[in-house]
């Protein structure tokens, strides 16, 4: 490639992530990921798939790394504690961004939404379901006896 045509490309690909930047629904914390790393190189969609993806696997092993701290318990017990992260996280999501970032409901609730590829939805049922999982994969969980 030329070298016009190289800053041709870089000046397009400076422009479409500054257009993306200030788009009301990326101002959030939670798309840091997606806007800096991926989407120069994917696209919109493909890096909120990409990063709800890794997002979620970051959970799974944080919640894999926790599990010892809780102890051998119930299922329920795990899906108790699954439920008091959904609990915080919805806390601190709407809490930070009513407060802090002085947005409407209307644009918390957004966040909600599969569109352009945004799994936060799936995110949050992962953190739902994340600490039965870790005790899953460790063995934890005792098979029920019919």
């Amino acid at each position: 490639m030329s070298d016009a045509s190289l800053r041709t490309a870089a000046h397009a690909r400076a422009q479409s992530i500054r257009r993306v930047a200030h788009h009301p629904r990326l101002r959030c914390h939670q798309w840091s990921v997606p806007r800096g790393l991926l989407l120069p190189h994917f696209g919109l969609a493909i890096a909120f798939v990409f990063s709800g993806l890794l997002l979620s696997l970051c959970i799974v092993v944080v919640a894999v790394l926790l599990v010892p701290w809780f102890g051998q318990l119930d299922a329920s017990h795990y899906f108790l504690i699954g439920t008091f992260w959904v609990g915080l996280t919805l806390i601190f999501e709407f809490g930070f961004g009513r407060l802090a970032q002085q947005k409407t409901w209307t644009q918390l609730l957004d966040a909600y939404t599969f569109r352009d590829g945004n799994l936060w939805p799936l995110v949050v049922l992962v953190i739902a379901f994340a600490p039965w999982l870790a005790a899953r994969l460790r063995g934890w969980l005792a098979r029920v006896a019919k």
